[in-house]
């Protein structure tokens, strides 16, 4: 845009409003998502105008980085379609400038480095996004699973306490009441059901400490796991 200023012409304005205009629709395209089959190709339209009559190949390189990162997230189809339109940009711009200035384009020419950048970028930023976002697909799914982990792992207790306890606590009942009528009819025997009931309720104990340190290192490996990330 510094060819344009200061302004000597209607035409110096005409690209400078353009340019604005880029500016606009560059905004646009990040902000609101619904727009982006018009914004996409009207930002794309416009820095090809630049690249193809104003022979300026560097600001197609912002739609190149910025959309390419935006069509990770869309199927891949879409991306095709804007690297086919952005190469398809550039080539004719490096044609035109070849007509403007015939052998220009030459491989021993150092300015043909300058190309190399605005050619890989949407490669790049493609690449990139893809990356972050399956990055991120994968902590998802293994957050869901840990969660499934921990769901099944809650019933399971939950089972195993109903089974166990359960099936404990009723026999603690029945021997308390069989205690109670054995304390009439044979106190010798009630010494023996106490000691059952005493022995009964120290294995529960034993199991629900067993419960609980099980589920306090499952808590700690949860926490260094999530320090880990």
């Amino acid at each position: 845009m510094s060819e344009f200023v200061p302004v000597k012409s209607l035409n110096d304005w005409l690209w400078i409003g353009l340019g604005i205009l880029f500016l606009i629709v560059y905004i646009l395209v990040n902000e609101v998502d619904h727009w982006l089959p018009v914004t996409i190709p009207l930002e794309l339209a416009i820095a090809g105008i630049f690249s193809i009559f104003a022979l300026n190949n560097y600001m197609i390189i912002y739609p190149g980085w910025q959309v390419s990162f935006i069509l990770a997230r869309f199927p891949r189809k879409y991306f095709r379609w804007f690297a086919a339109a952005f190469y398809l940009i550039i080539f004719v711009s490096l044609w035109r400038v070849n007509q403007l200035h015939p052998g220009i384009i030459n491989i021993n020419n150092p300015d043909m480095f300058n190309l190399i950048f605005p050619l890989v970028s949407p490669i790049i930023a493609y690449t990139v996004s893809r990356s972050v976002i399956h990055q991120r697909q994968l902590r998802q799914t293994n957050r869901r699973l840990q969660a499934i982990v921990r769901r099944g792992e809650r019933e399971r207790i939950a089972r195993d306490l109903h089974d166990t306890l359960g099936q404990s606590f009723s026999m603690i009942t029945l021997k308390t009441e069989l205690a109670k009528k054995l304390l009439v009819k044979a106190p010798d025997r009630v010494a023996q059901e106490l000691d059952d009931i005493a022995q009964t309720s120290r294995d529960d104990l034993q199991l629900v400490r067993s419960i609980v340190n099980d589920l306090h290192q499952q808590s700690l490996s949860e926490m260094m796991l999530m320090q880990g990330k």
